[in-house]
């Protein structure tokens, strides 16, 4: 796939997908077979808009191509870029309005911390992208949560644990960054305001091309919650000790 805005193969039927999403127009150029696919994979606060709309970026994806591989770049692209919000690699649930944040990257172990947190009781917001606002409220961004299983990544909606998605905005009452170690005890401290947001900046898509941005969102979090940092084993455990702390 590119994102030059090429024609995905020579003499290929092609269909044009236009999206808004958080203030950015993206273009997908898609083989015509393939529209419904991507078309049914929207993520969360993507609309379809008339083709006539000039985006702020174009890919393109070639026959037989992997459409999840192209919602991955298209979301990055748009977390780096949007307006409004800012997004932060995490995991993120609520309950009567408040939220537990679980910042981290790919394979830190936070999806199966949110899919515990869930079946404990929890509303969901997300399993990748934490939405904060300039006053460092958090908004949901509920694609559908992704659980490794015999080392392949699979997506089940939410019901699927027994879930219910969530409300926004919801006021982040802890920010918990808990690695996973295969047979850790729970073992977590408190942080400092300071550092706590130091993670969260750390796990900020747009900390590099938005600084003041993230900074404010980030910074703003801090007037609500409690900070984490630690490593955890087993999720149901984590999740229940979690829950405890902020009085759930």
């Amino acid at each position: 796939m590119s994102a030059d805005g090429k024609s995905v193969g020579e003499g290929a039927a092609t269909e044009v997908v236009t999206l808004a999403a958080y203030g950015r127009v993206v273009g997908l150029e898609v083989p015509g077979e393939a529209a419904d696919r991507v078309t049914s994979r929207l993520p969360p606060g993507y609309t379809v808009v008339s083709s006539s709309a000039d985006p702020d970026r174009r890919w393109s994806l070639g026959p037989g191509g992997d459409v999840e591989r192209l919602w991955s770049e298209v979301e990055l692209w748009v977390a780096d870029q949007a307006e409004g919000r800012v997004f932060v690699h995490a995991g993120c649930v609520a309950l009567r309005g408040r939220a537990i944040l679980l910042p981290g990257r790919t394979m830190t172990g936070k999806s199966t911390l949110t899919a515990a947190l869930v079946g404990a009781g929890a509303s969901y917001f997300s399993d990748e992208y934490a939405l904060l606002d300039a006053e460092g409220r958090v908004w949901p961004y509920p694609r559908d949560l992704s659980v490794r299983e015999e080392g392949i990544g699979r997506r089940y909606p939410i019901g699927h644990f027994g879930g219910v998605t969530g409300q926004g905005p919801a006021t982040v009452a802890l920010v918990a960054s808990v690695r996973f170690e295969p047979g850790a005890a729970w073992d977590v401290e408190s942080t400092s305001a300071a550092d706590g947001v130091l993670a969260l900046l750390d796990n900020t898509v747009s900390a590099r091309s938005h600084p003041a941005e993230a900074l404010t969102a980030t910074a703003a979090v801090a007037r609500s919650a409690s900070f984490l940092w630690g490593r955890r084993g087993d999720a149901a455990y984590a999740a229940g000790q979690l829950l405890a702390l902020v009085g759930w």
